[in-house]
């Protein structure tokens, strides 16, 4: 997805939505030619500039509130993420979690 003016209306609405729980995560994949990935300080230049333009294209002014929940995959592929094991294992995450509440109400 692009970070163009003219895409203000998707940001608005990736932004309403990742507003509507703390659970949920943005992860933004950028191809950017000659990016290092030894340069912390362009990670968090490029990372700046992103959360500036969310700013400019959102209704939300608490965008970096955010900052910790939007991630960046610079030069990427968006098909190397295991999702399936992501989700396995909040999944996993979840249950046990269920059990120890069930198991703190019967003690």
């Amino acid at each position: 997805m692009s970070l163009g003016v003219t895409d203000k209306i998707w940001w608005n609405r990736i932004i309403t939505w990742l507003s509507g729980s703390a659970h949920r995560q943005l992860i933004v994949f950028l191809h950017i030619k000659d990016y290092s990935t030894n340069s912390l300080y362009e990670y968090i230049e490029i990372e700046d500039e992103l959360i500036e333009k969310f700013k400019q294209y959102s209704n939300n002014k608490d965008i970096e509130d955010l900052r910790r929940r939007i991630h960046l995959a610079i030069n990427k592929d968006i098909f190397a993420i295991d999702l399936e094991k992501e989700h396995r294992e909040m999944m996993e995450s979840a249950i046990n979690q269920l059990k120890s509440n069930a198991l703190a109400k019967i003690l």
